[in-house]
């Protein structure tokens, strides 16, 4: 049976209501997941159990399908929607409505569509795991692997893994106004097109995880229009021509991402940015460019490239470890220990005429172990421009941009130095001490918030290095 909330006979005549939602549970209400949707109405919940549930569904009205604990990675993992025979159209469609907290996977498409999830409108796509889905070669279509969303689409939170595809879109496309959050995309492959993601018009791609994805060009992010590409890590993927982490045009705009070891056969391991991109306080670091030139990043002759931090970037003949490209607004960068070579490598920090920003710094930007943060001693901070920064932006870690005198250079922003006075008494003193010693031992700031002025040296935990800080600032 359906379940809905009843008011009492007084209760109805005194109150005006509106009314309230079905839960219409799967398979206890009806066997099959399309026969609870076509039964649903607007602001009713499709709960579905546990279980293995071979169909394809459509979704085009405003309810939501979900498991019965979206949050829970167990219940997730084992309610699983999927088609293990060959199909002939989406395993799911959606144009309105939210669809959370399911697996969908292992299917095998015709030669006549591959994409697994069509969503557009208003849909929302949520705590979802899309896996283990191939398209053999002889089944190439020239359409989307995965997911092909358009509209107002909302995708945030799901995981999407192990998938193969020989498409134009290995993983997502996401045309028009489609705002992709929070997401993790991992080792996904296409080798005759894009790779996890492509995004244009005005997609927003935001806070993403993209690791070991592989593309014909392009293997994390491919974005053209106007794009914003903010927050996210790109580490590991692969081309096998240019652009291993990022392939930027159009007017889109990469920014505070941390862009990682990634590979580009033919060149830029890190970033191709053309057309009028703008690049703006990005860590690129320890990508690779196989074959030729541009292991950091490659520029076009209208890009800006401002505020990123370009190091320990290789390339393995050509000069140019670090950037390449002439023409670019490239400024306000610090370029450091890039190199030509893999067996004796020579510093090669610009290449193909690629020259220094007036203002570009050549000095090791002496980042946190996790090649993100700055320490507090680091060059790059307070060494940017604010030119090009949005009112209210915020680094990587979602911390104010220009906390200091301007805006530092990278992903990261340094806030200042805290004063430990913690008993307000005008000095620093041994009675303060007290304080810090209770968070010390690695507290982690981000699980006891009651540390975070303990944490002075900014880099999320309590130890020796800010019990150093404190001793600088420790009175008579």
């Amino acid at each position: 049976m359906m379940h809905r909330l009843l008011l009492s006979p007084i209760v109805a005549l005194c109150v005006s209501v509106p009314a309230m939602a079905d839960q219409i549970l799967v398979p206890d209400d009806f066997s099959s997941i399309q026969d609870a949707i076509n039964a649903a109405n607007s602001g009713d919940e499709v709960v579905i159990a546990p279980g293995t549930y071979e169909e394809n569904i459509t979704i085009n009205k405003d309810i939501t399908v979900r498991s019965q604990n979206p949050s829970d990675e167990s219940v997730v993992a084992n309610t699983v929607l999927g088609i293990t025979e060959q199909r002939e159209q989406p395993i799911v469609r959606i144009t309105k409505g939210e669809l959370a907290g399911l697996t969908i996977q292992g299917s095998k498409p015709t030669r006549t569509w591959s994409t697994v999830l069509v969503a557009s409108g208003t849909a929302r796509i949520r705590k979802n795991v899309i896996k283990d889905h191939s398209v053999a070669p002889f089944i190439y279509d020239g359409s989307v692997g995965i997911i092909a969303a358009s509209g107002q689409v909302v995708i945030e939170g799901n995981r999407i893994e192990h998938n193969v595809c020989f498409c134009e879109v290995g993983g997502l496309s996401a045309v028009d106004q489609v705002i992709v959050n929070d997401n993790e995309f991992l080792d996904n492959a296409n080798p005759d097109g894009y790779g996890a993601v492509y995004a244009t018009d005005d997609a927003q791609i935001l806070g993403n995880k993209l690791i070991e994805n592989l593309g014909n060009s392009g293997g994390g992010i491919v974005s053209t229009g106007r794009v914003r590409v903010e927050w996210n890590h790109v580490g590991h993927n692969d081309s096998d021509s240019w652009c291993g982490g990022v392939m930027a045009s159009g007017d889109t705009l990469v920014a505070n991402n941390l862009i990682m070891h990634n590979y580009g056969e033919t060149g830029a391991g890190g970033i191709c940015a053309g057309g009028n991109a703008r690049v703006i306080n990005n860590t690129i670091v320890d990508n690779e460019a196989r074959q030729t030139d541009g292991g950091g990043a490659s520029l076009g002759s209208s890009a800006a490239f401002l505020n990123n931090i370009v190091a320990f970037n290789t390339t393995e003949f050509a000069p140019g470890g670090g950037i390449v490209g002439s023409g670019a607004v490239s400024d306000f960068n610090c370029v450091y220990g890039n190199v030509v070579g893999f067996g004796n490598p020579i510093p090669s920090d610009y290449g193909l005429d690629a020259q220094p920003g007036p203002h570009d710094i050549n000095v090791d930007p002496l980042l946190q172990f996790d090649r993100l943060h700055l320490t507090y001693e680091s060059p790059c901070v307070d060494a940017g421009t604010s030119d090009g920064i949005q009112p209210r932006a915020v680094d990587y870690d979602g911390q104010p941009r220009m906390a200091g005198i301007t805006a530092d250079i990278g992903a990261d922003e340094i806030v200042p130095f805290l004063q430990p006075d913690y008993d307000q008494d005008g000095d620093v003193d041994i009675n303060d001490f007290g304080f810090l010693q209770a968070c010390m031992g690695g507290a982690n700031v981000l699980i006891q918030p009651a540390c975070v002025a303990m944490d002075l040296d900014g880099d999320l935990d309590v130890d020796q290095s800010d019990f150093g800080v404190f001793q600088r600032e420790l009175g008579p």
